[in-house]
């Protein structure tokens, strides 16, 4: 004969509780406690939690692109900055070009005669938002079609 109580499992996705009243104390990873109504609530996008008390944004070059997560991913090393929910590159590292021409976001070596200095100047800026391999003035490149404009 086992001993049976009337004791409750602590609420969903709490990882203990108040052992009188059921109210969380702390949640389980990739959660956090809502301290209006004690309940956990899961990690956005973007942010992560590994102590079950707080979601935290990934730092720099960092991101996670899931709900209820403990650790942030590393962003792709030929972005210089990428997006904190998606981890795709909004700007490129010197000498590495938008292609927009790939699924998604990303960062490519640039192809010979073609060049960027790793600045958001207007002069390197081509639509979407998004930087591409230029040759100064002369650029007629767009992200994904790297061709030198003809000389006048």
């Amino acid at each position: 004969n086992s001993e049976r109580t009337n004791c409750e499992n602590c609420p969903d996705n709490c990882a203990s509780c108040h052992n009188t009243n059921g109210t969380c104390i702390k949640c389980k990873n990739g959660y956090e406690l809502n301290t209006n109504d004690n309940k956990c609530n899961q990690c956005k996008v973007g942010t992560v939690s590994n102590n079950g008390i707080k979601c935290i944004s990934c730092g720099n070059m960092k991101y996670q692109d899931q709900v209820g997560q403990i650790t942030c991913k590393s962003c792709d090393s030929f972005c210089s900055s990428c997006i904190k929910e998606t981890g795709k590159c909004d700007k490129c590292q010197p000498g590495y070009g938008y292609n927009k021409t790939t699924n998604g976001q990303t960062c490519q070596l640039c192809k010979d005669g073609y060049y960027y200095e790793g600045k958001s100047g207007a002069s390197d800026f081509h639509g979407n938002g998004r930087w591409v391999c230029g040759c100064g003035n002369q650029d007629k490149s767009y992200a994904g079609q790297h061709t030198r404009a003809e000389s006048a």
